[in-house]
C-alpha cells in the first residue's frame, strides 16, 4: 500500500504559514541545543581534521567554537534570529519545496509491507522500507550530481 501524503504545495503551504508562528519554539529548541552543539562539533573535529585539515585548524575550531561560539550563539538567536524566524521561514518557501519535494515524492512511492500488531519487530519493517528508499534516493541525488 502506498503512502499517501498531503501534496507538495500543501505541506509547504502549511509550512510557510505555520512555522513562522512557532518562533519561540525554534528560539527554545536553539538556545537548548547550544551544549550539544558544541560537543559535536568537538567530537566530529578529527574526521574533520582527517578529512580537511592539520592539528592547527582543529584547534582553532575548538577554540571558536567552545569560546567564543557557545557565547554569540545563544545570543544572536535572542537577538536577531528569534525575530528574523518568520520572515526566513516565509522567504524559503520555494527551497522548501525543492528540498523536500523529492524526497516526499519517494516517500509517496513506497508500498508499505501490512502492519502487525503493536510491538510487533515487524512493523520496523515499515520505518526499514522508508528509510531504504530514501537512502537510495540521496545516494542515486549525490551520484549524480
Amino acid at each position: 500500500m502506498a503512502i499517501s501524503t498531503k501534496s507538495l504545495q500543501d505541506a509547504s503551504a502549511n509550512w510557510t504559514s505555520v512555522t513562522p508562528g512557532r518562533a519561540d519554539v525554534y528560539e527554545r529548541n536553539a538556545i537548548a541545543a547550544v551544549s550539544r552543539l558544541v560537543q559535536n562539533t568537538i567530537a566530529g573535529i578529527p574526521n574533520f581534521q582527517s578529512a580537511v585539515a592539520g592539528a592547527a585548524v582543529a584547534n582553532r575550531i575548538r577554540t571558536n567554537v567552545a569560546g567564543r561560539g557557545a557565547r554569540r550563539y545563544p545570543a544572536k538567536i535572542a537577538a536577531v534570529g528569534r525575530a528574523r524566524f518568520g520572515e526566513g521561514v516565509r522567504a524559503a518557501g520555494p527551497e522548501y519545496e525543492a528540498g523536500f519535494g523529492p524526497m516526499l515524492r519517494v516517500i509517496q512511492g513506497v508500498d508499505l509491507p501490512a502492519k502487525g500488531p503493536r510491538g510487533a519487530d515487524t512493523n520496523y519493517n515499515r520505518v526499514r522500507a522508508v528509510g531504504d528508499a530514501l537512502h537510495r534516493a540521496r545516494m542515486l541525488a549525490t551520484a549524480s550530481s
